[in-house]
């Protein structure tokens, strides 16, 4: 399903992605009949405010089967994750839209756009995770858009910019 939605990710990133990063307790899966038709992987991190430090996870790979799209498989895909983001005490959702039309799509759900390259708030990843996220996280907004980022935690800070670090998780 992943090449089938994702048509720019080569051999050497899916050999990464499915042979270091990709755990199957952080995947959720959609099926339509007994056929997955749409899944997400769940990333843990740590969001850094001016008011503290919060668990954070990042989706990737949200996607949906070409021939399933517009029949709300992914909406109640994602409304799940939520869910279950939530019920393990994670204080905010980072994803990052693949196209701009996929921004409406979000917003559904109560993601907000992020104004990446501030230091509101910075998400802190291993270099490994690195891999899997894309440049203009560090490099500015190489596509023209930012991430989106939801608060599901209680009594949270908004979070409206973001800046991303590598860590060697000796902080």
């Amino acid at each position: 399903m992943w090449e089938q939605c994702f048509l720019e990710d080569d051999d050497d990133f899916l050999d990464f992605y499915f042979g270091e990063m990709f755990r199957c307790r952080g995947t959720l899966v959609g099926l339509s009949g007994g056929i997955p038709v749409t899944s997400l992987q769940m990333f843990p991190y740590r969001l850094h405010t001016q008011v503290g430090s919060f668990p954070v996870v990042y989706l990737c790979g949200v996607m949906t089967r070409e021939e399933f799209r517009g029949r709300g498989y992914c909406g109640a895909l994602l409304r799940r994750s939520i869910e279950v983001i939530r019920g393990r005490g994670f204080g905010y959702i980072l994803l990052i839209p693949q196209d701009m039309e996929l921004f409406d799509f979000y917003e559904k759900f109560g993601f907000i756009a992020c104004d990446e390259g501030k230091s509101e708030a910075v998400l802190e990843v291993d270099s490994l995770s690195r891999r899997i996220l894309p440049d203009y996280l560090f490099n500015g907004i190489i596509f023209g858009w930012p991430g989106m980022i939801m608060r599901v935690g209680e009594g949270l800070p908004e979070v409206l910019s973001l800046h991303v670090i590598v860590s060697d998780g000796r902080r």
